[in-house]
């Protein structure tokens, strides 16, 4: 998709990226292959690329930054980019020409700007463009891939630091015409062995959580919009995605300061225009875009000695953890259903938990600062609790559990639809032992965090068919979506697992089939099951075909239900008319219809 051109000083820039989006097989992930050549050598127009402002390092400091591996220069990648720079079109060279497997090619990104003169700070166009994709990481939502904040374009800039991609090689031409430009073009062109921005086996996203990582700034301030710092203090934030099609509002470095006892650093946050939603907000919000920057003000001392406080201090969750609707008594519940043991209750753990919810930003603490144990994070704003019975905390515990929706027990850590699964498989991960949890209420905005030692979701496959089971429910009665059942020898399922709020994936009602006794839902868009059908089971297959369709052997509803449509007798019928009767039975000469013939009629006729 082309990015808006937006002229700034008599200039303009654009640009566009092109990774993968597909699934690649298990074998081919194991590929160490080199491009194909496909042309003569041909030398690169960018300067240096391995000089001191050159484009490969520049790419590299970048990398670095996300914890990337170091790219080498590919002198193939360079000349194929190049020719395709020199051919002067706003567009993509085509896939074939990138191709080196079945289903596997080399990444692109492209660029352009006019009326611009390089060398910009010591950059030549080939490592400029390098720093403008890497600005798209204001937009990149390192929780939700799949949903970028502000609407900015990040694909740019996720290709760029994917770490999995070895090797890199750009083309620069200037173009004297190319369509959509008012006068002369810089184009750059650089692509990337091994492309980035691939989806996982199950169309979802965890590969990008592998290959797209915080900086150790945003892990230590919990600011995703963090470039650099000193300690847990923020110094500087990133600028806007240049020509990203994302808010241009700057993103400046809030300067209120200070440290509040047993809080750490409260002031220094990156904070820009609030979404138009936020109102009543002078100072700004944080990456999220609606938490206001003034619920996390310090105030003036305390008199007396001791410092500031924060505004907003976390606290216990209301209801105590061991009451009957407290959060260690259900999740202890949800986790008898996976057949693991319960969960103990870590003071410690809870007291960090309740310092992290006071500062009211929604992101986890530094790993440093809890040893490492897992954290799930929640919140909710304009809801009053108690909801179902239940607190914050316990509300929170009950939505994570629900992304049980997404999880795919077949494919052990992924998720079959695109919804986020790893706050339901942290909760019920057999090796977990304790827990703790906080909260704070914070301007409209209710804060939950819970910890867990050990930590869950540890990586492959075989961690998490041993840690996250199915329930007995789910295994006797083969739905993946049933919460509980009845009991006995023939048991089936009586209540269906509810679909998890911000879990990012589909929200479409489960319910329980009073026929079959199945859990079903909307069929997934696209699916072989979902045309003609009006309810899906959590595996896609089609439980229920609509109104005048029938299922053919293969379980999808391609048959027209003719009976149904035209009365007993029709066998055979289009939309619009039947077209045969079954013996016994004549067509009508509307064709609306089958007529019973009578049994005279019957005798007279042949073969009857």
């Amino acid at each position: 998709m082309r990015s808006p051109a937006a002229p700034s000083w008599g200039s303009g820039h654009e640009a566009r990226g092109q990774g993968s989006g597909f699934v690649r097989s298990a074998l081919l992930l194991a590929l160490m292959l080199a491009s194909p050549l496909g042309a003569s050598a041909l030398a690169s127009n960018c300067a240096s690329p391995s000089g001191p402002s050159g484009v490969l390092t520049v790419v590299n400091k970048i990398r670095a930054q996300f914890k990337a591996q170091a790219l080498v220069w590919n002198a193939t990648l360079a000349t194929r980019a190049q020719l395709h720079a020199n051919k002067c079109l706003w567009e993509h060279s085509s896939i074939a020409s990138r191709q080196w497997g079945e289903w596997d090619w080399d990444g692109e990104n492209i660029y352009r700007t006019w009326g611009t003169a390089y060398p910009i700070d010591g950059h030549d166009a080939c490592a400029y463009a390098d720093i403008v994709w890497a600005s798209q990481v204001s937009s990149y939502n390192f929780d939700q891939p799949n949903v970028p904040r502000h609407s900015g374009d990040t694909k740019h800039f996720s290709q760029l630091v994917w770490d999995w991609t070895q090797s890199v090689g750009c083309g620069y031409a200037v173009c004297p015409t190319m369509a959509g430009a008012p006068q002369a073009a810089d184009f750059v062109v650089c692509q990337y062995h091994k492309s980035g921005n691939w989806l996982d086996f199950d169309m979802g996203y965890s590969w990008y959580k592998e290959n797209v990582r915080r900086t150790d700034c945003m892990k230590a301030t919990g600011d995703d919009w963090c470039s650099a710092c000193s300690g847990t203090t923020c110094t500087a934030c990133y600028p806007r995605g240049t020509f990203s099609g994302a808010a241009s509002d700057p993103i400046l470095l809030d300067a209120r300061t200070g440290k509040a006892r047993d809080w750490g650093v409260v002031g220094m946050l990156c904070v820009s225009k609030c979404d138009p939603k936020v109102t009543g907000c002078k100072g700004g919000c944080l990456v999220d875009n609606s938490t206001c920057v003034d619920s996390v003000v310090v105030p003036p001392p305390i008199v007396g000695g001791g410092g500031p406080v924060p505004t907003k201090v976390g606290r216990s969750c209301v209801n105590a953890p061991t009451a009957s609707s407290g959060v260690l008594t259900l999740t202890n519940a949800l986790r008898k259903r996976h057949n693991v043991a319960a969960l103990t209750w870590n003071v410690t753990m809870a007291a960090r938990a309740m310092e992290h919810a006071g500062k009211c930003v929604f992101a986890n603490s530094a790993q440093s600062t809890r040893n490492n144990d897992a954290e799930l994070i929640f919140r909710t704003v304009g809801v009053t609790y108690p909801k179902n019975n239940l607190d914050a905390c316990g509300f929170a515990t009950q939505d994570w559990y629900n992304e049980a929706t997404s999880y795919n027990f077949a494919s052990p850590g992924r998720s079959r639809d695109e919804g986020i699964t790893r706050h339901f498989t942290q909760l019920v991960w057999k090796g977990t032992k304790q827990m703790g949890c906080g909260f704070a209420a914070c301007s409209g905005m209710d804060f939950v965090v819970c910890q867990y030692d050990p930590p869950g979701n540890l990586a492959g496959a075989t961690q998490y068919s041993t840690n996250v089971m199915r329930t007995a429910c789910q295994t006797a009665t083969r739905d993946d979506w049933c919460a509980t059942c009845t009991a006995g020898t023939s048991p089936v399922c009586s209540t269906c697992i509810s679909r998890a709020t911000y879990a990012g994936g589909p929200v479409d009602k489960i319910s329980l089939d009073a026929t079959t006794k199945k859990c079903a839902s909307k069929c997934p868009c696209g699916s072989a099951s979902s045309a003609n059908c009006a309810l899906c089971t959590y595996s896609g297959a089609c439980l229920r075909c609509n109104a005048g369709w029938a299922k053919n052997l293969a379980g999808q509803c391609l048959l027209r239900d003719c009976p149904k449509l035209y009365g007993t007798g029709c066998t055979g019928c289009t939309g619009i008319a039947c077209t045969a009767c079954a013996s016994g039975f004549k067509l009508n000469l509307a064709r609306t219809g089958c007529t019973r013939l009578s049994r005279r009629r019957l005798r007279s006729l042949p073969g009857q």
